[in-house]
């Protein structure tokens, strides 16, 4: 997530944030829309639009000292960057709102158990790991890959019947 407080004073208005918020809305739905899995690797503190751009990836790794959360609550903000959009698919409503609802931060290990995140490893392999996994799919069936992405990621807008036939 972003430095909100450096946001306010370095911006001059709300456009500003709007505008900056255009963007990187359109770059997470670039990630999410992809027929190309995607990789992240969590390091240090995952929160706010960290927390949706994590949300947008296919494959999340943690390292043990990480922590996520969504940390809008106590600055008076709404959660943003596809957070409302993804975090109840990921945990479930009840979760969504307890993350949403407070400044909770989980650990890397709680993140495993919410299914927020794949792995959990030791800080100093995070970026070889989540890059390890990339490219076992660039070396594997890549087309099955996205066809499998598209297909998961479709599923909760579309009827069973729709989703088989189009598996």
């Amino acid at each position: 997530g972003g430095d909100v407080a450096e946001m306010g004073t370095a911006m001059v208005g709300g456009s500003q944030l709007e505008a900056l918020a255009h963007t990187i809305n359109t770059g997470i739905r670039a990630l999410v829309e992809s027929a190309i899995p995607v990789a992240a690797a969590a390091h240090g503190a995952t929160a706010g639009g960290g927390l949706g751009i994590l949300l947008s990836s296919d494959y999340a790794v943690a390292g043990t000292s990480s922590r996520i959360g969504a940390r809008y609550a106590n600055i008076g903000l709404s959660p943003d960057l596809s957070v409302t959009a993804q975090l109840a698919r990921a945990v479930g409503e009840r979760r969504a709102l307890q993350l949403t609802l407070s400044d909770r931060m989980l650990t890397a290990e709680e993140a495993l158990g919410w299914g927020l995140v794949a792995e959990v490893v030791p800080d100093d392999e995070v970026a070889a790991r989540a890059e390890a996994v990339a490219r076992s799919w660039l070396e594997g069936a890549t087309r099955a890959f996205g066809q499998a992405k598209r297909l998961v990621r479709a599923a909760s807008t579309r009827s069973f019947a729709e989703q088989v036939d189009d598996e």
